[in-house]
């Protein structure tokens, strides 16, 4: 019997390691796809991209169906970076230009595919896209992989 006992401890112990069960990350990941890092855009460009996405379904964010479309430059109060929600297995993500972050303009979007238009006044130089996995409420995914930076230069 006490062996038994020790047996059923062991498999508990183990479930638990192995997070079987367990309410742990969702294991999303973004990565882009194209353009390749270190390309070259002139100013006022659409940078054409595409990404992909692992453990983490794309979809609109039910506060947008009826009113917002792709490809739409916000700022907007509800996109705060202090929440996260590293169990988020679905959702849609933000792109941000350079430092950008949380309520600063970004670019909400939920497909695969799309573009990121450059102003025609952004200075000449190396610049950065970032990519930010968010849920439905629009809280940061918030785990290591579900951001990726993407590096290119201005001429």
């Amino acid at each position: 019997m006490k062996g038994f006992i020790f047996a059923i401890l062991g498999l508990c112990v183990l479930s638990g390691v192995t997070g079987c069960g367990s309410g742990g990350e969702s294991g999303a990941i973004v990565r882009w796809v194209s353009p390749a890092n270190d390309s070259t855009f002139t100013k006022g460009a659409a940078i054409p991209y595409e990404i992909s996405t692992q453990n983490f379904n794309l979809r609109i964010p039910p506060s947008y169906m009826h009113h917002m479309s792709h490809n739409v430059l916000t700022r907007s109060g509800d996109h705060g970076d202090e929440e996260i929600d590293p169990t988020a297995t679905e959702g849609h993500y933000h792109i941000y230009l350079d430092d950008a972050e949380g309520s600063d303009p970004h670019l909400t979007q939920w497909g695969t595919t799309g573009a990121f238009q450059l102003a025609d006044d952004i200075s000449s130089g190396t610049h950065s896209l970032r990519i930010e996995l968010r849920n439905n409420d629009h809280l940061r995914v918030g785990i290591p992989g579900s951001e990726a930076i993407l590096f290119f230069d201005v001429e």
